[in-house]
């Protein structure tokens, strides 16, 4: 069985997340959680691992665009520490999912590569901390509650069965 799927399949037992036992016909497993977290797991090869979400569509007035992203640049630069996911814009027609269709919107993403060979609790982990950031980022651009799609508060209330961090 190929890595990314035995770290996928650890997940599910995890977490309970259902939806991401198999992926589809690109290789790629998804998950829409609370808040509005939609999430999209995928490999490079069997070396690395890519979490991602879109965080916003940016809008269509370029202005407006570029203050949406100068505004995630100034934060990135002072989140690094706590944030250490990676923000990008993606262009339309420009996905980093493999077998995406066209996008017809520039959208700001967040992403985080993970090595494959951690081990499965540290996987879980390097997951939640994205989906925290994820979360996070969602919140400060103004796209969601952040009170309400605080994935710490979900993973330590218990929200997902099974889990064990």
């Amino acid at each position: 069985m190929p890595v990314m799927a035995e770290h996928m399949r650890a997940l599910v037992e995890t977490t309970g997340w259902s939806s991401l036992k198999n992926p589809d016909s690109a290789g790629v497993w998804r998950v829409s959680l609370e808040g509005g977290l939609d999430a999209m797991f995928f490999s490079l090869g069997d070396r690395m691992g890519i979490m991602r979400g879109v965080v916003v569509e940016l809008p269509d007035s370029e202005s407006e665009s570029v203050a949406v992203c100068d505004r995630a640049v100034r934060m990135q630069m002072a989140a690094l520490r706590e944030r250490p996911s990676i923000l990008t814009v993606e262009e339309p027609g420009q996905s980093s999912v493999p077998g995406e269709g066209d996008v017809t919107k520039a959208r700001l993403v967040c992403f985080r590569s993970v090595p494959l060979g951690l081990d499965t609790e540290r996987f879980v982990n390097e997951v939640q901390e994205w989906l925290n950031d994820l979360s996070w980022w969602k919140g400060v651009l103004g796209q969601s509650d952040p009170r309400g799609t605080d994935m710490n508060a979900l993973f330590n209330a218990g929200v997902f069965s099974g889990l064990r961090l």
